[in-house]
């Protein structure tokens, strides 16, 4: 575990609660903003275990965000100062957050629950998650076998290959 994430987290914990709740439980008037983790994530880690970790069942996804992502999220967090914020990333809501601070650096430290975390993975790996083992590439078809000989069709024996040895 990078130290500089520790001191990173305690700083962002400060600024920014992060608390892994159900959309359904979210207030009606909660702020939203959406990234995505293609084109807006530069880096991106998750810690399944640590040590200091409260909650067994959460992990953590440690970003760090593109310019434009960091200047969104910027934007976004000074706009729901004092209320709670979405984070959606791919299409899927990973956690709300009340903002207490304008939050400004590229790092970001993200707790979702295994579940969410789960449905997440194959989009932070790039990867469809659609697809099926169907679709993977199948191995092409072996060659037809060679043409039999005439002796072979006639029940004569087949000829023997011999090789040498040195």
């Amino acid at each position: 575990m990078h130290v500089c994430w520790k001191t990173l987290a305690a700083a962002l914990c400060a600024g920014l609660t992060i608390t892994a709740v159900n959309s359904a439980n979210a207030a009606e008037n909660t702020a939203e903003i959406a990234f995505s983790s293609q084109r807006d994530f530069t880096e991106i880690s998750l810690v399944i275990r640590d040590t200091y970790n409260a909650n067994p069942d959460s992990i953590a996804l440690e970003v760090t965000l593109s310019q434009d992502a960091q200047q969104r999220m910027t934007a976004a967090s000074s706009a729901a100062l004092e209320q709670d914020l979405t984070l959606v990333i791919d299409g899927k809501a990973v956690s709300t957050s009340h903002v207490q601070n304008v939050v400004d650096t590229p790092q970001l430290r993200i707790t979702m629950s295994k579940q969410a975390t789960m449905e997440l993975l194959p989009a932070l790996l790039g990867v469809n998650a659609g697809a099926n083992l169907q679709s993977a590439p199948v191995a092409a078809d072996p060659p037809p076998p060679a043409p039999a000989s005439e002796d072979d069709m006639n029940g004569a024996p087949a000829k023997e290959d011999t090789y040498r040895r040195k």
